[in-house]
């Protein structure tokens, strides 16, 4: 097995179970993890167990650890900000909040609406670019 199959491996059921908590695509769950984590080698991943790279806002109760991370303008120009992301006690944690993130506050539910119970990736992965989930183009 490869490091990406052993990776896939050990976040395949939380990302099925992010289907029946949130009815967010597995598939597209499956990666986002690879691609904000770096196959769960991020710094992030590793020390706060983040794999989504989901920032802890004023909404988020828990513990948190920051970094510094580069963000991008709306011209797509890159910059870097020291910013605090949600802290998780392991990967699987991440994998149900992951879920949970898409319609909690209430005003993400409506943000997200298109990407909530998309079955095509295509269509899922398009919907989370155009509601701003990542600031990177």
């Amino acid at each position: 097995m490869t490091e990406q199959d052993i990776f896939i491996d050990k976040v395949k059921d939380g990302a099925i179970a992010g289907w029946h908590e949130g009815k967010i695509l597995p598939s597209v769950t499956i990666a986002q993890a690879c691609l904000e984590s770096g196959w769960g080698t991020s710094d992030l991943a590793k020390n706060a167990c983040n794999l989504f790279g989901i920032k802890a806002k004023e909404d988020w109760k828990g513990e948190s650890y920051t970094v510094r991370t580069a963000e991008y303008d709306k011209n797509n120009k890159k910059f870097y900000i020291d910013a605090a992301f949600r802290k998780y006690r392991n990967w699987q944690c991440s994998l149900v909040d992951h879920a949970r993130f898409f319609h909690t506050p209430a005003w993400r539910e409506g943000n997200y609406k298109n990407v909530i119970g998309e079955v095509d990736y295509r269509k899922a992965c398009k919907a989370l670019q155009s509601a701003g989930y990542a600031t990177s183009q």
